[in-house]
């Protein structure tokens, strides 16, 4: 009986994968970053693939005049340029994995819901098909949530039980308690038709 064979490779993922012969694999399952500062890590803040200075105060920049850190425009507008960057940086890596990944070959990639169109468009650009998505559900996860009435009580200075006008807002919350998972299903074109591809390739098609 012959023991199937596997090797194990430590080190950075794009390194690694420009090691790796072209059309040498036949699967990909993945786990990248999602983009949230997961924990407060830093390998999982939006702009973590470039480096990027962060300036607390107001400050005029290039992208559209004054910039108020403390503004909610504003602070939209940086997340959409760190999202902009992330999906940069996965590019480069997924745009590796699709030159190693056999014709027709796929690739189930993980991601959350609040950032899985990040991941997805990163795919995209790197020439995958998006295919379908899974969904994970579970049970585990508590929302990050803001209690808004707790929220009105501090601001207005109110000690509980709840007096004013926080006893409208008791119970809402500005957050969902995280219950589901995203794993992205996509390949690499096939070339031609998919019987002359699986013939070729020995990969295109879905035994499930």
């Amino acid at each position: 009986m012959v023991e199937d064979a596997y090797e194990l490779y430590h080190g950075d993922s794009l390194e690694v994968l420009q090691a790796l012969p072209s059309d040498s694999v036949h699967s990909i399952v993945t786990d990248p970053p999602a983009g949230i500062k997961f924990m407060g890590n830093r390998w999982d803040e939006p702009g973590s693939f470039f480096e990027r200075a962060a300036d607390k105060s107001v400050r005029f920049d290039k992208f559209a005049g004054n910039h108020n850190p403390s503004d909610a425009f504003d602070k939209l507008r940086t997340l959409k340029n760190e999202g902009a960057k992330f999906r940069a940086g996965l590019q480069v890596i997924f745009t590796e994995a699709l030159r190693v990944l056999k014709p027709g070959g796929h690739a189930m990639v993980w991601a959350l819901p609040r950032t899985s169109h990040w991941t997805a468009s990163a795919l995209e650009d790197a020439g995958f098909e998006i295919r379908d998505v899974v969904v994970h559900v579970c049970g585990t996860g508590f929302p990050k949530s803001m209690n808004v009435g707790i929220a009105i009580d501090k601001m207005l200075g109110a000690e509980r039980p709840v007096v004013d006008e926080a006893k409208l807002w008791e119970g809402w919350g500005t957050a969902l308690k995280p219950s589901a998972e995203h794993w992205i299903l996509c390949r690499r074109p096939p070339c031609g038709p998919i019987a002359r591809n699986t013939l070729r390739h020995g990969v295109g098609g879905l035994n499930i």
